[in-house]
């Protein structure tokens, strides 16, 4: 099975990272942002990056930076390729607030001037909690440590999406779908596979529970 990052291996070498992890679990990747067709591929991954346009919010620029429209786009055109044919999505970091703009949701621009902001700063390792009975509950428990590496989240869910697991804080850690094979998760577990000699969750679990979602 094959899979489609969307990111551009020339403009972002951490591409890598993820698809290193894809094929730790068997999946095979292919990095890109302008396939000629995405009928080959299984599923999607939405990677990390640089911040969501507001604009696509319906908000000013209000502590968002370096945003690049053009790729909002790309990465939205490829999102509904795959939510119209009910392919499975993997979101990542900045993949899950373009998932959460491009379902009508919304996004705290920057969390260092939200007031229920209280994490340690990027690359942090912190405390986050499941929602009970998600999917997050069922890979990793009620309680457990993550990393973060961000300075925007969810704000409004978008339409569809639930909450499934949340930080100290409030901020919104992972979402998932009501009827749709999509996951989403605001930290990175592609940069933590083995758990960090057990400071955090294994990373691991969340590629083999989209491997799982392929068939």
């Amino acid at each position: 099975m094959k899979v489609l990052v969307a990111v551009n291996p020339l403009k972002n070498l951490k591409a890598v990272n993820y698809v290193d992890a894809l094929k730790a679990v068997g999946i095979e990747a292919d990095a890109r942002l302008r396939p000629e067709t995405t009928a080959g591929y299984a599923g999607l991954v939405l990677p990390g990056g640089i911040d969501v346009d507001p604009a696509s919010y319906g908000q000013e620029p209000d502590g968002a930076r370096g945003f690049s429209p053009q790729l909002d786009a790309l990465q939205s055109k490829l999102l509904e390729d795959f939510v119209r044919t009910q392919r499975p999505v993997l979101a990542i970091c900045r993949g899950l607030q373009l998932l959460n703009v491009h379902f009508g949701g919304t996004l705290i621009q920057d969390l260092k001037t939200s007031v229920q902001h209280r994490l340690p700063d990027a690359d942090a390792i912190h405390a986050c909690g499941s929602i009970a009975g998600s999917e997050m509950e069922r890979l990793f428990g009620s309680a457990y440590f993550v990393n973060s590496a961000h300075h925007q989240a969810v704000d409004r869910p978008g339409t569809g999406l639930r909450v499934t697991s949340l930080a100290q804080d409030g901020t919104v850690e992972s979402l998932e779908h009501e009827s749709l094979p999509i996951l989403a998760v605001q930290w990175h577990p592609e940069r933590i596979l083995d758990g960090c000699g057990g400071e955090t969750v294994e990373g691991i679990a969340i590629f083999e529970e989209f491997k799982r979602r392929l068939g």
